[in-house]
């Protein structure tokens, strides 16, 4: 690897070190809405059994 991009890596895992103990601020942060299962099963005329089995999720 080139050590300006290892350096780079490095420098990006010292700042997510120091975001995750809360000593600085993010510089962007995203925000994603949670899906509307119900608007999806009923897009594409699943039921709930359906639903479960094609997407291996838990009931």
């Amino acid at each position: 690897m080139d050590d300006t991009l290892f350096n780079e890596l490095l420098a990006s895992t010292k700042e997510a070190k120091e975001i995750l103990a809360t000593k600085t601020t993010p510089s962007r942060t995203f925000y994603i809405d949670e899906p509307n299962v119900k608007e999806i099963r009923s897009k594409f005329s699943l039921n709930r059994n359906k639903f479960w089995k094609y997407f291996r999720c838990k009931k």
